[in-house]
């Protein structure tokens, strides 16, 4: 067997592979399989003995067989070539973002301009969404910091409210190579550490409460809890040595913060009024407090905290919501969601909007999940009015909406194998041309799909402009890789096919 179709062929899993595998690599396969299951096209590299032969050719026939598969779907070459403009290949990726953009040198720069930092969590793939939106709005620049975005803030110690992440951390201390190697040379690491977060955290951690838990922390001490996160695998022992532990780094850390505040600290999550979150890279150690979930004393119409049952990553969704709303937000406007599920779309354009509510239009199949979409909306105290049944592709179902009277439209369009019935070319192009209907000259169509040739096929015919497109990743681990395209509505109304 080749080498290649070694690496190529899919793992085995528990003590099955025991009789197969050389023992350093089935420990590592293993391993890696507990994390990322092989279902999920997270191929391991295994060299099977003599022995393994039967195993091997069952598992090549079976990876060769999904290869053939895949052949069969792949578009045309000529095809291919030209949707590589829409949306597979570009400057505008994401990922593309986090490599190209300013790093650890513009950071210094500001840290030499006393300017307060934070850090911005989102899915991986949206740092580039969210580094616009902050733009946008704040006017601010932005940087990476080991693939986490970074930016500098003089607002309020909470940070900015910022859609498309899942949460901000404002930075109390941010520590570059020079700092790690003097903590590296020191007799003892630990205590070396745990002194450095004191001294740091002594002077600036106040600095980035907000004004309700420093007005609490003058009454009584804090509830706080200290959490650890590598950019990584392995970045621990780059930034301190070979020799750190992780426990010991995560205990060192928070007891520098207890010395430091006197606070207590608390394991419980549903009882922590202080979350502190520590980020170790390679070349750096930053220690910061995320900030709460934005509620209406800081511009957006309610809190996520609010929705009984959101059907999709909140920060997906409203990074999908600024892209639909554009640069020019009207004063209210007209939304479509053509699959709008739980309603967690519709629900994000309507945070963006702290007065007047917008009109929100969502249609669905499923009658259960038309219900749950009204109850969301009912504890947003929203208007469900528009909520209806309806099978999106069929012009039925949106026969009550004029030509060119939407101001965007978004959907998380079907795909995987719940949905495999409106997973396919005929229905993508069935959405896309409603969605040409319904919108006005210059309205956006902000989709979401895995399935990525189906959503570049769809897009590529009709009256249509590239304004935004991501790759991004879903779930746990971002292991589930989407494209997320913003298309503009271009010229006069067609008539729907």
């Amino acid at each position: 067997m080749s080498l290649h179709a070694a690496q190529s062929a899919p793992a085995l899993r528990g003590s099955a592979a025991s009789a197969w595998v050389s023992p350093g690599i089935e420990r590592r396969a293993i391993k890696r399989n507990s994390a990322h299951d092989w279902k999920r096209k997270k191929i391991d590299v295994v060299y099977l003995t003599v022995g393994g032969i039967p195993v091997l050719c069952w598992q090549w026939l079976f990876y060769s067989g999904r290869l053939r598969k895949s052949r069969r779907n792949a578009l045309p070459k000529g095809l291919q070539a030209s949707l590589e403009q829409v949306v597979a290949r570009s400057s505008n990726n994401s990922w593309d973002f986090i490599k190209d953009a300013p790093g650890p040198p513009e950071i210094r720069s500001w840290q030499k301009d006393d300017c307060r930092l934070g850090v911005a969590i989102t899915n991986k793939g949206l740092q580039g969404a969210v580094a616009e939106e902050l733009l946008e709005k704040y006017g601010h620049a932005s940087a990476s910091l080991g693939g986490r975005l970074c930016f500098p803030w003089s607002g309020a110690p909470e940070g900015p409210v910022l859609h498309g992440a899942s949460r901000v951390v404002s930075l109390f201390l941010l520590g570059f190579t020079e700092d790690l190697q003097q903590l590296r040379s020191s007799n003892d690491l630990y205590s070396a550490l745990e002194h450095y977060v004191r001294s740091v955290a002594t002077k600036q951690i106040r600095s980035v409460l907000s004004s309700a838990l420093r007005q609490q922390n003058s009454i009584r001490p804090l509830l706080f809890t200290a959490k650890c996160r590598v950019n990584k695998m392995g970045s621990e022992k780059l930034a301190f040595g070979a020799d750190a532990e992780w426990t010991q780094l995560k205990t060192s850390i928070r007891n520098g913060i207890k010395e430091a505040t006197g606070w207590t600290f608390e394991a419980r999550s549903s009882a922590v009024e202080v979350p502190v979150i520590a980020f170790i890279g390679e070349d750096h150690l930053a220690i910061g407090v995320e900030a709460p979930e934005p509620a209406e004393d800081r511009g957006v119409r309610f809190p996520w905290i609010r929705v009984p049952r959101p059907g999709m990553e909140t920060q997906l969704a409203g990074a999908m919501a600024v892209l639909a709303v554009g640069k020019t937000r009207p004063h209210s406007g007209v939304f479509v969601d053509l699959t709008c599920g739980m309603g967690t779309l519709l629900l994000a354009v309507a945070r963006l909007y702290d007065q007047s509510a917008p009109i929100l239009i969502g249609r669905d199949s499923d009658q259960t999940k038309i219900h749950q979409c009204k109850s969301n909306f009912s504890a947003c105290s929203l208007d469900s009015s528009w909520i209806k049944l309806g099978d999106a592709r069929e012009p039925e179902a949106l026969a009550d909406i004029s030509d060119g009277s939407v101001d965007a439209v978004l959907c998380d369009l079907p795909c995987g194998a719940q949905y495999k019935a409106g997973a396919d070319h005929e229905s993508y192009a069935q959405f896309l041309a409603q969605a040409a209907r319904i919108l006005r000259p210059g309205g956006r169509c902000v989709l979401l799909s895995t399935r990525r040739n189906l959503l570049a096929r769809a897009a590529s015919h009709g009256p249509w402009k590239v304004a935004a497109h991501w790759r991004v990743g879903r779930g746990e681990g971002n292991i589930r890789q989407s494209q997320l395209v913003a298309l503009e509505r271009l010229g006069d109304q067609p008539q729907l096919r």
